[in-house]
């Protein structure tokens, strides 16, 4: 009996300490998948940041030889690589922890590098030179450029040498980037000027009241186009929002981390985005291209007017592929352009302008567009062409049948966009 009392008081000993044990087993293959999930997110944050340090020191070299270069055929040519490095360096600085002011400013000085590059295409292809006016400002941009790659160069020497880690990143402003150049004033801002607590409210509806859990003051822009910061967190994920002073127009959410699973298709996120700008208001939209990475689709739309696609009015919407939610915009060229607009009749039929085209592409299909050019806005025949298998975009003037632009479409992952 004495055997079997103590056998029976052992039983439960014996059970809670496998159950402990169990428990201990489980927590630490949690943490263990946890830190593992971290060092992956690292690595790769890493490679980014040294993939836009090589990126920028390549972009500020072919500026440099732009800017030497005398031959036409070869400045386009850089023009073309220029504007492609840039998407390529914007794409891989929206990856980094980076905070919205610092963000922010280095997405506009590439946004700008790129339209001011493609606006000396038409006088390349018409003169076969730039205007001092011209090469100052390219040579501003390979300013801007040059002290990038240089920060994020030394910063990627910090971080490998474990003096910094990647949250404590930062861009210097010093000088700050060009501003973007506006070709007019600025479409969409009116009505009164709204307080900071408006600012708020307004972020919250256009994200969705109903998802959001916090909201707060961010950091706000100067400079020609003022806004509040906004501070969400929506379904558990940290947005930064920018919300104009003048008019109360969401111009960006940029989501703070991008790694969610990827549980939709890209069709299914699609219709998601369209349904989202129908609900805020927006006009009917065609998805001009789509890209994948980190769990998130981002497409690009834009309005029409006539039939007429408005290439300046364009707008990008970023969409979790695990619930389909809204959760980056970036709408400031829309709302500085967007406006009813008394567009001119193209002179050269469709027919006339594709006999234009060289007699060895295949053309896809054609559509009337806008487009900016430097300070102005021009009607064009965008023709959608193959050749050796490789796609481009060819814009023809539609008064003039001139070639304004050339674009070659390059595979994306999950998609595809212009450079």
């Amino acid at each position: 009996m004495t055997l079997l009392r103590k056998l029976r008081r052992f039983f439960p000993l014996a059970a809670g300490l496998t159950l402990l044990i169990v428990m201990a087993v489980l927590l630490m293959t949690t943490i263990r998948r946890t830190a593992q999930a971290e060092h992956t997110l690292e690595e790769n944050r890493l490679w980014a940041l040294s993939e836009a340090a090589e990126m920028l020191q390549s972009l500020s070299l072919n500026m440099e030889k732009l800017l030497v270069s005398a031959d036409p055929v070869r400045m386009a040519a850089l023009s073309g690589d220029i504007s492609g490095q840039a998407g390529e360096i914007r794409r891989a600085l929206a990856f980094l922890p980076l905070s919205p002011e610092v963000l922010s400013p280095a997405m506009t000085a590439m946004d700008s590098l790129i339209s001011d590059v493609t606006s000396v295409l038409p006088r390349l292809m018409q003169q076969g030179a730039l205007t001092p006016q011209e090469e100052a400002r390219l040579e501003n941009h390979r300013t801007v450029c040059t002290r990038m790659s240089g920060e994020i160069s030394a910063l990627t020497a910090e971080v490998l040498s474990g003096s910094k880690s990647l949250s404590e990143l930062l861009i210097s402003r010093e000088d700050g980037p060009l501003p973007t150049q506006a070709p007019h004033a600025i479409a969409g801002f009116v009505g009164e000027e709204i307080t900071a607590g408006e600012a708020i409210t307004i972020a919250r509806n256009f994200v969705g009241s109903e998802r959001v859990t916090s909201a707060e003051r961010g950091s706000d822009l100067s400079g020609d186009l003022p806004a509040w910061g906004v501070v969400l967190t929506a379904d558990g994920m940290k947005l930064h929002c920018a919300v104009s002073r003048q008019g109360g127009c969401m111009l960006y959410i940029l989501p703070e981390t991008a790694d969610v699973q990827s549980v939709l298709t890209s069709a299914q996120c699609r219709s998601a985005a369209e349904a989202f700008l129908a609900s805020r208001g927006f006009p009917a939209m065609t998805c001009l291209w789509q890209e994948q990475y980190s769990g998130l689709c981002v497409f690009t739309f834009c309005p029409m007017q006539d039939g007429v696609l408005l290439y300046p009015d364009r707008l990008t919407l970023q969409v979790r592929m695990d619930t389909g939610a809204v959760c980056g915009l970036e709408a400031e060229h829309y709302w500085r352009n967007h406006r009813p607009r008394s567009l001119p009749a193209a002179l050269i039929s469709q027919e006339d302008a594709r006999n234009r085209l060289k007699a060895d592409v295949t053309e896809q299909g054609a559509q009337l567009c806008l487009i900016s050019s430097g300070d102005r806005e021009t009607l064009c025949w965008e023709f959608s062409v193959t050749r050796l298998g490789e796609q481009y975009l060819i814009y023809l003037d539609a008064a003039t049948g001139q070639e304004v632009l050339l674009q070659k479409i390059l595979p994306r992952l999950g998609g595809h966009a212009p450079a």
